[in-house]
């Protein structure tokens, strides 16, 4: 005759359970040794359980710590990834314009701005610089310009473009030469041939701009 309560092994170190006295809520048993020291139920022997995951490697930082790899710390802030807003609620000058010329130099550079928007953009941007320029006491920074200079000129290029946005565009690009020229000027290299250059062989890079 089969024993009413077979052996069962304990949940805290699988140490077979005579005739499963020690019994748990949930019909778990574990013998006296582990519920005195109240182990925890770790080593069950025949669990239907899925394994818990084991990290064989881990980040570790300089302190010692080990970063939570579950969520992915987020990456920080920056000037250009600033929002509108945020620039807004600081209450400085400064960062407002460098957060609206960032914002207006990623539709310059998105190729679905059309030709009349773009060259709205453009002025408008030329005016957001020479403001930062004025308030941060340095110069523009020529590689925007020139960045931005190539996109016009590819614009203008364009055959879809129409002559009302042809006549916009040749005047931004005209301006863009002029402020190129200024700097030029205040660098002391005079007329150098930069400025004049063709945009052909430009790249049109719109982290640039």
């Amino acid at each position: 005759m089969m024993a009413r309560h077979p052996d069962t092994p304990c949940s805290g170190c699988g140490k077979l359970l005579w005739r499963g006295k020690g019994s748990l809520p949930g019909g778990e048993r574990q013998c006296q040794d582990c519920r005195a020291a109240g182990a925890g139920k770790d080593h069950v022997l025949f669990s239907d359980a899925p394994p818990a995951p084991v990290r064989h490697l881990a980040l570790v930082r300089e302190d010692g710590t080990v970063p939570d790899m579950a969520a992915p710390a987020p990456a920080p802030a920056t000037k250009e990834s600033a929002s509108v807003l945020s620039a807004a609620e600081s209450g400085s000058e400064l960062e407002q314009l460098g957060a609206m010329s960032a914002r207006i130099a990623r539709s310059i550079a998105d190729p679905a701005t059309n030709a009349t928007a773009l060259a709205a953009l453009v002025r408008r941007r030329l005016d957001l610089l020479r403001d930062i320029a004025d308030l941060s006491g340095e110069p523009i920074n020529a590689d925007r310009l020139i960045t931005m200079r190539a996109r016009v000129a590819r614009a203008l290029d364009d055959t879809r473009t129409s002559p009302t946005a042809l006549s916009a565009l040749t005047h931004r690009q005209a301006d863009i030469n002029r402020e190129l020229a200024a700097l030029a000027a205040a660098a002391g290299d005079g007329d150098n041939g930069a400025v004049i250059a063709t945009t052909s062989d430009e790249l049109w890079d719109p982290e640039a701009i």
